[in-house]
């Protein structure tokens, strides 16, 4: 949960959780230094639990409101000594608990907050400040989401210390990030997943069509990326093309692609997994929505046209079997004199919205495929 949006849920945390949740990170931290990377560590920014002015006389204190009716909580004032000594204090502990790191991951007014009347601009140099003091080589990392960095937090600080890790870089309005953060180092990102939905989706063609473009124009700052989901182990697909474009020289061919995931996710060449694959490169891999990954519908094509990929060759002797879900025996094969239609492993429906015993099943292109699927089976 973010601290900068709210402070609590149905009670505090117990020690003992905190205990577990410590070790975890521990583990965590030590293995990503293992395979060679640095992990990122939660900054100090001023947040603080409810009680903590009144047990720390001269602490200055900002309300923030709530965030989806929830009490966010406060905030210190970045410019006075208590926050200095908290600052310090958090690094320290952090340190003695999980190790170094170079980066340190804050966001001013996420999501909303409320500055109060402390200039942004001074509340980022103070924030900037105390990293700097207690990790001099550290880098402020900070999420490109909704307006956020905002321009005057970027002009106050010392930009060739900031990373922002853009959230947003797959949404159809964004179109520069050099102007929009003065050229501040960023990373090409997604938040493919919100809330730990177990969904599969994302904004494949996006990422093909915008990385190399953006990495390779003159003066670009783009320097990494940065996949952020909210949750894990939901869409293999979609993080093996995210996490492989780092790595490449030309833009990825989606339409290759796909069909190659699906010879290695299977284990050889088949010609139904490519065609299930192109279907959801097409819909599922290809969505569209205001904010990126927080819708889960298809924006081209829907089921019915995700059901036209079926095996489209009837085979040898199709089977006439019930329908598991309209009951009647379809007449699952290719009717006499209409060898050029097709067989999509249901039904032959008469018209739209029937399906058709073996006995009258149509005789004439014309009936087939009817304009609507059929509500029963789904055939069409």
């Amino acid at each position: 949960m973010d601290v900068a949006e709210h402070e609590r849920v149905r009670g505090t945390v117990s020690p003992e959780l905190l205990a577990k949740r410590t070790v975890l990170g521990q583990r965590i931290a030590n293995r990503l230094r293992e395979l060679g990377m640095s992990p990122i560590f939660p900054g100090y920014f001023g947040t603080f639990p409810g009680g903590f002015a009144e047990r720390n006389p001269g602490a200055r204190t900002i309300e923030q409101g709530t965030w989806n009716g929830l009490p966010r909580p406060e905030c210190l004032d970045p410019r006075t000594p208590v926050f200095e000594r908290v600052a310090a204090s958090f690094y320290r502990h952090k340190e003695e608990l999980f190790g170094p790191a170079l980066g340190y991951k804050m966001d001013l007014l996420h999501e909303g907050g409320n500055p109060g009347d402390v200039p942004v601009a001074d509340a980022a140099r103070a924030v900037q400040k105390a990293l700097a003091a207690a990790r001099p080589e550290a880098v402020w990392v900070i999420l490109g989401w909704q307006e956020n960095p905002r321009r005057e937090l970027l002009n106050a600080v010392d930009k060739s210390r900031l990373l922002v890790v853009d959230g947003l870089s797959e949404l159809e309005r964004i179109g520069d990030r050099e102007q929009d953060w003065g050229g501040t180092a960023y990373a090409f990102g997604t938040i493919p997943n919100f809330g730990g939905r177990t969904t599969i989706g994302a904004k494949t063609h996006m990422w093909a069509d915008r990385f190399t473009v953006w990495r390779d124009k003159p003066g670009s700052a783009l320097v990494g990326t940065a996949y952020m989901p909210e949750a894990a182990e939901r869409d293999p697909a979609a993080f093996e093309l995210f996490s492989e474009l780092a790595w490449r020289d030309t833009a990825v061919d989606s339409t290759a692609w796909f069909r190659e995931y699906a010879d290695a996710r299977y284990g050889g060449r088949d010609r139904h997994a490519h065609e299930a694959f192109d279907a959801l490169r097409e819909s599922a891999y290809e969505i569209s929505s205001a904010e990126g990954g927080r819708t889960t519908r298809s924006s081209r094509r829907g089921p019915a046209s995700v059901r036209a990929r079926a095996p489209t060759t009837p085979p040898a002797n199709p089977p006439s079997r019930p329908c598991s879900a309209c009951g009647p025996h379809c007449a699952a094969r290719t009717p006499t004199g209409t060898t050029s239609r097709t067989w999509d492993g249901r039904c032959w429906p008469t018209a739209p919205g029937s399906c058709s015993p073996s006995s009258s099943r149509p005789t004439s292109a014309a009936t087939w495929p009817p304009s609507a699927p059929c509500p029963g089976c789904g055939c069409g």
